[in-house]
């Protein structure tokens, strides 16, 4: 039983949505955009970037790694090559 009034409950929330849609989606972006701080991530390295550092940075020297050498550049080349049809075309 209470499955079912489950299930009525979502149903009428739906169609109240359905019906407010309009209102719904011009009162939720403001609300959202409190919570939500969309930050760059060059913004974001430069926030938390330096504490990072230094709370990993013990844990690189114990590891006896260097942290500049973790994440250096890599260049990938893909080739695509034809595949050849059964009968030799």
């Amino acid at each position: 039983m209470k499955r079912l009034y489950l299930l009525l409950g979502l149903l009428v929330l739906a169609i109240v949505a359905a019906r407010f849609k309009s209102s719904i989606r011009k009162i939720i972006p403001p609300v959202a955009g409190e919570f939500m701080n969309h930050q760059t991530v060059a913004q974001r390295l430069q926030q938390y970037g330096r504490a990072a550092r230094g709370r990993m940075e013990r844990h690189f020297a114990e590891a006896k790694v260097r942290a500049d050498s973790l994440y250096q550049e890599i260049r990938i080349r893909l080739a695509e090559l034809p595949l050849e049809k059964p009968d030799g075309r």
